[in-house]
């Protein structure tokens, strides 16, 4: 497959061959350069999220997600009922 590129400054087409085995390792080589600047990025940036909860933090979210935990049963109770037929305690 080529690609054909027109530039205004020298008023002629150029054309680059991406069958071509240097124009493909030249496409991939950016293409992990750019995949991996990313990755690279992403656990940094984890990292100093990750750093930034205290030790108070796991409590809090472990009463976070009792609490969810209790919600979540008694809905399923109430739907339990609800599709039961029983009648619902007001």
């Amino acid at each position: 497959m080529n690609l054909i590129l027109f530039s205004q400054r020298e008023g002629r087409a150029r054309q680059l061959n991406l069958a071509h085995p240097v124009t493909l390792g030249v496409v991939g080589v950016l293409a992990l350069g750019i995949l991996g600047t990313a990755f690279a990025l992403g656990m940094k940036l984890g990292q100093k999220s990750g750093a930034a909860l205290g030790k108070g933090d796991a409590a809090q979210w472990s009463q976070v997600l009792s609490d969810q935990r209790k919600e979540i049963a008694d809905y399923y109770e109430l739907v339990q009922k609800e599709v039961c037929g029983l009648p619902q305690a007001a």
